[in-house]
């Protein structure tokens, strides 16, 4: 099977040598190092938007993609153009139904076509089909091939602004049919023990730096590229400037936060700021982690290098956070990932964007177990009552919670991913809870 490797030229290059509307859009090679230029030019036409809209308006969106989202169309095309080798498929004669549905979706879906051989989950999965189909649709609007169809059909979406708690509305989106759904009861979360075994492996097997890193995800709810970018003063560098609320402290995000981007300091470009707020042990420990162990690993880094390399890296320190021990430069997306992987996973599917939902679920967990306690009626054990009676509780308390503080903190959270937190909470502290207490009814 030929390898495809995703390249990211380096953007200060690009703008010397006048290629400006090529910044942000990685290149791919074959194995060989040879140039693909159908899968590049459609990348290229990507982020200029310059994709026929009369044929791909119902999959492609409306607005520019950011990087990040660039290097993620890359890694999907990637996926695609090796299970066309893998499968001996021409491109050329591919089919909807016959070879994108049955084929490269059922592969993924069965773990055919999948590292471990698990099933991807059904946002992977979408996701890479429908870049899958938009490069089909691409090479047949050059003349390259035949008119390759997507069957679509209208759904209504709800709608909510994440500054807005209180205003609900519905938008027609088209989209492709036979796109896999997602059970909204299928949401895990690890358990504390499970939790904390992955987090002590972390430490063991990626250092303290990346270990913090997987704090920050899983404590403040921010993305992967949001923590990868975190500044050295993210949180005030004084924490007598620190704005501390109970036990919380408030801090900025915009350096990778996602979302229409605008120049900063230094030319750099920057998403929308967003206010979150941060546990105040976790904004201890970054205040530590950054006094000493950083610049430990930054002084460690300069002994090493010679006078002229000293004094450039002395002019220029890293501005990022997070640095790796052992080069003394800032951690990339793509080590972070690597480092997440690196511990046992409490289960498989467990990501650095699962961070997040584990940061909501046991904010509403921690919400509402208190609420069900004082709130429920005292008796004899009636699974009925209590089911009734709870129910009501954790779905109005969960949905006050996502309202008011996880919207916020998210930056944005689609109905579909509420109503996926309002059953999880639902599943967890009343059907576990339940079987607990029958158990126990049966041992007295």
């Amino acid at each position: 099977m030929k390898k495809y490797h995703l390249f990211f030229p380096n953007r200060d290059e690009l703008l010397k040598a006048g290629h400006k509307d090529a910044i942000g859009v990685p290149v791919i090679f074959c194995e060989n190092w040879v140039y693909q230029t159908l899968p590049n030019n459609y990348l290229h036409a990507r982020k200029n938007k310059q994709l026929q809209q009369k044929k791909t308006k119902h999959l492609f969106l409306p607005k520019f993609p950011t990087d990040i989202s660039m290097r993620d169309f890359g890694y999907s095309l990637v996926n695609f153009l090796e299970w066309l080798e893998a499968t001996n498929r021409n491109w050329r004669t591919l089919e909807y139904e016959r070879d994108i549905l049955s084929g490269y979706q059922d592969d993924m879906l069965s773990g055919n076509w999948s590292m471990d051989g698990e099933s991807l989950s059904p946002s992977t999965i979408n996701g890479r089909v429908s870049e899958a189909c938009l490069y089909l649709e691409f090479g047949a609007s050059l003349g390259l091939r035949d008119e390759f169809f997507v069957p679509t059909q209208n759904v209504n979406v709800p709608r909510r602004s994440s500054t807005n708690t209180s205003g609900v509305k519905n938008i027609s989106l088209k989209v492709r049919k036979g796109a896999v759904k997602e059970n909204p009861t299928n949401l895990r979360m690890p358990t504390d023990k499970e939790f904390n075994d992955w987090i002590s492996g972390i430490r063991i097997r990626s250092g303290l730096t990346k270990t913090l890193m997987c704090r920050v995800v899983c404590e403040s709810a921010v993305r992967r590229e949001e923590c990868v970018q975190w500044r050295v003063d993210t949180l005030p560098l004084n924490p007598n400037d620190w704005k501390v609320i109970g036990n919380s402290v408030e801090v900025v995000i915009m350096h990778g936060a996602k979302g229409a981007k605008t120049p900063y300091k230094g030319g750099e470009l920057i998403g929308p700021p967003r206010a979150i707020w941060i546990p105040i042990q976790l904004a201890k420990d970054i205040h530590e982690y950054r006094t000493y162990t950083r610049n430990a690993h930054i002084a460690k880094r300069l002994r090493e290098l010679g006078p002229v390399e000293k004094k450039k890296a002395m002019k220029n320190p890293p501005q990022r956070l997070f640095i790796s021990e052992y080069t003394g430069q800032p951690i990339s997306a793509q080590r972070f990932y690597d480092a997440w992987k690196n511990s046992a996973l409490p289960f498989t599917g467990w990501t650095v964007h699962m961070g997040r939902h584990y940061w909501a679920c046991k904010l509403i967990l921690n919400k509402c177990t208190p609420k069900i306690r004082t709130t429920s009626s005292s008796g004899p054990l009636d699974s009925h009552r209590i089911y009734a009676e709870d129910q009501g509780i954790i779905t109005a308390t969960a949905t006050d919670v996502i309202n008011t503080l996880i919207r916020p903190q998210l930056g944005h959270l689609s109905e579909k991913t509420s109503f996926r937190y309002v059953q999880w909470a639902v599943r967890v502290i009343i059907v576990e809870d339940m079987s607990l207490l029958y158990e126990s009814s049966l041992e007295n």
